[in-house]
C-alpha cells in the first residue's frame, strides 16, 4: 500500500487530498481518500481496509506479500505489530525498495494519476475527489503494465 497527495490549484486556491491504495499483478484496491496527515494509526486503519480487499477480492484467500517503502508510518512499531497481529506477510524494512518507480511500480501510477487529474481541471474539493476516483479506476484497469519492467512478468 502506498499513499500520495494530489495537490491541485482550484480557482487560484491550492487544495489537495491524500489517497492510499495498493496494486498488484492481479488487480488493485479501491482508492481511499482522506484529508488528515498520515500517521501510523491512520495508516493501519486504511491498511485494514486494503488487506481485506486484497485477501477477499483480489487474492481470494491465497497468500500475498505486502511491499512498502520506508515512509515513517510504514516502519512504525505500531504498523509492524499490526501486520504481525493480523498475519500479513510483508517484506521486512531492510529489504523494502526505495520510493523509486524502478522498484515500486505504484510510484508511476501516482504520477500519472496526478497528471490526469490536473488535466481534468476539477472544480472544488468534491469534484477533485470524484474525478480522482474515476481516473484511478480508468488507470488501474491495466494494472499489470505497471509491472512490465520486472523480470517476473
Amino acid at each position: 500500500p502506498e499513499e500520495s497527495s494530489i495537490p491541485i490549484e482550484l480557482d487560484k486556491h491550492p487544495t489537495s487530498i491524500n489517497c492510499i491504495s495498493a496494486i498488484s499483478l492481479r488487480g488493485q484496491t479501491k482508492l481511499h481518500l482522506y484529508e488528515e496527515s498520515m500517521n501510523a494509526q491512520l495508516f493501519t486503519h486504511f491498511l485494514g481496509k486494503l488487506v481485506h480487499e486484497l485477501r477477499s477480492d483480489i487474492y481470494k484467500g491465497q497468500n500475498f506479500i505486502l511491499v512498502m517503502d520506508s515512509a515513517p508510518f510504514h516502519t512504525a512499531r505500531h504498523t509492524i505489530e499490526w501486520m504481525q497481529d493480523h498475519k500479513v506477510n510483508f517484506i521486512k524494512r531492510d529489504e523494502w525498495p526505495a520510493s523509486s518507480p524502478d522498484f515500486n511500480p505504484i510510484e508511476n501510477l501516482w504520477s500519472t494519476l496526478q497528471s490526469r487529474i490536473r488535466d481534468a481541471k476539477p472544480r472544488g474539493k468534491a469534484d477533485l475527489k470524484k474525478k480522482s476516483s474515476k481516473i484511478w479506476n480508468q488507470l488501474t484497469t491495466g494494472c499489470p503494465r505497471y509491472f512490465a519492467h520486472f523480470s517476473i512478468c
